[in-house]
């Protein structure tokens, strides 16, 4: 419960705190898998452009790509 002083009036207001809700673990996947799969698109140009004969992607880039593949449950 919080409580909150009005210097002017003097009245004191009571606030019930809201329950504290933690995510569930099938919440907490959902949004690991949609950031991961936010990164693999948005550096896919860096894959096609190097399978396409262009410059080589840089290998922190593919070691991030890896890692983000790694926490995608489906």
């Amino acid at each position: 419960m919080r409580k909150e002083y009005n210097l002017t009036t003097g009245e004191v207001t009571e606030y019930e705190d809201a329950p504290i809700t933690l995510p569930t673990p099938e919440q907490l996947q959902q949004t690991i898998n949609q950031e991961a799969l936010a990164y693999l698109s948005s550096t896919d140009w860096l894959l096609w452009r190097e399978l396409d004969g262009g410059t080589v992607m840089p290998t922190n880039i593919k070691q991030l790509r890896v890692e983000a593949r790694a926490k995608v449950v489906v």
